[in-house]
Formats: C-alpha cells, structure tokens, sequence
C-alpha cells in the first residue's frame, strides 16, 4: 500500500464516490486528512487508516442527537412508530426505548409518545482479528505471498 501511488487502492478507495465508503472513511479518517493526501507525511496515516478501515466490522445503529430535548406527540388514526419516526427525525429504536409500556403493534389513537431526534447512523460495530495473517490479507490483498513473512520479521524488532 502506497498512497500517492497511481493505481494504489487505498487512495482510489478514499477518494470513491460511493457514499457507504465516504461514511466508513469519516469514521476512521479525520477530515483534514482527507484533503491534502500526497505528502510523506499523510502518506503514513492514510495508510494506517486504510488498514483500520479494512479491519472495522461496519454496521447501522441508531444514534441519538446531541440536543437533549424530549419531544411529545399525540398518536394519530393510522400511525406506526415507523411512519411517526420517519416525520419526527427520530428512529423506531428511540421511539420504542421512550416508551416501553406502549406495545407498537396495537398502538392507541390518543395517546402521547415520548422521543428524542436521531438517526440511523453506519457505525464500527467491531474489529476483524489482527494477526500478520490478516494484515497481508486485508492491507495487502496477498499481493505478496512473503508479506506475511516480511511482517512477522519487522515485528521482532518492535
């Protein structure tokens, strides 16, 4: 992995317009290294923040807002905590640990839910093991088949 490289797949990966690869680099990478990524210097971090990227379970959670604000609303004829999160910024997930008491599937026109604004957020749910094996693997791609080697002998003198 050689960032600055033509042809590296580290930086083409960083610099993809697909979104989910914008929000897993936002994750990982801090944005003023996003911007200037050919000097020496980001050459080194945008190489340890592929390998992160490349290690990092990626998934969706529900994340509350910062504003602290608890908001109320009346049920409706017709309404579901799907539809009222949709119109309120808030997610079922927010809208069910709120209320507890309200069972979601028989909901009663009239009542009042409490919620908080949210969202669905892509967040690192975990990491991939690591091990030289995985370091080749996920950094390297097996490119080099002596990778694994290369790495286990550096470490003996870390």
């Amino acid at each position: 992995m050689q960032f600055g490289n033509i042809g590296d797949q580290g930086k083409g990966d960083l610099l993809s317009p697909d979104p989910i690869k914008k929000q897993e680099y936002e994750l990982i990478v801090p944005k003023n290294y996003r911007k200037n990524i050919d000097t020496g210097a980001h050459n080194i971090h945008l190489g340890i923040a592929y390998l992160l990227k490349r290690l990092a379970n990626f998934g969706f959670e529900s994340k509350l807002d910062p504003d602290k604000t608890i908001y109320s609303i009346k049920v409706k004829a017709g309404d579901s905590f799907d539809r009222i999160a949709k119109n309120n910024k808030t997610t079922v997930e927010i809208l069910k640990n709120m209320n507890p008491q309200v069972n979601p599937h028989n909901l009663k026109t009239g009542i009042n839910l409490k919620y908080r604004k949210g969202a669905i957020k892509r967040t690192i749910t975990g990491w991939k093991e690591i091990s030289t094996m995985s370091l080749a693997m996920y950094y390297n791609g097996n490119r080099d088949k002596f990778y694994c080697a290369k790495l286990k002998y550096v470490l003996k003198f870390i």
